[in-house]
């Protein structure tokens, strides 16, 4: 006897957990979107409650790695407007659509020496203003990432630091 395709529902569960529920479609698969889990490893079963012609059972243990979400950064600069040297703007961004804003820090490079450093604001800027000596620099942004986002660099942008005039009266 065929006891035909399985109706009902299915539970999800991570790392012994309940996630969430879904309903068996016509060709008896459930399928449950579920964002939330942590960066890390996680143990994912889904267990069926059974109808009228099949029993109820549990699916072996599936592993899942949640990775950080990659991320973008680019570097451009502006005028500073106290400043003798432009002003250091860095953007991060998630690559993914669902990916929401970055948060943490951003530290400005020129080679070897780290120029410094800012954290990024609700919008994922981070602005600099480095005292920078005249002449040439080439800037790199690393982000350092954050609980879901990986880190990532800019690729680098050459500003001129150019003192400005002061006078100085006794």
């Amino acid at each position: 006897v065929n006891p035909g395709i399985p109706t009902g529902t299915v539970t999800f569960s991570a790392d012994g957990a309940n996630i969430g529920s879904a309903t068996l479609d016509s060709t008896g698969r459930a399928t449950l979107n579920y964002s939330t889990l942590s960066v890390g490893t996680h143990v994912i079963t889904a267990s069926y409650g059974g109808d009228v012609g099949n029993l109820a059972s549990t699916s072996s243990p599936v592993s899942q790695v949640v990775q950080k979400m990659p991320t973008d950064t680019s570097v451009g600069a502006s005028s500073g407007a106290n400043s003798s040297s432009p002003a250091l703007v860095a953007t991060v961004i998630g690559v993914t659509s669902s990916t929401p804003i970055p948060t943490g820090t951003v530290t400005f490079v020129s080679g070897s020496t780290t120029l410094g450093s800012a954290t990024l604001n609700a919008s994922g800027v981070a602005t600099f203003s480095p005292q920078l000596a005249a002449g040439s620099y080439t800037v790199v942004a690393n982000y350092g990432g954050d609980a879901v986002h990986a880190p990532s660099s800019s690729v680098a942008v050459t500003i001129t630091g150019t003192p400005r005039d002061f006078g100085i009266g006794v």
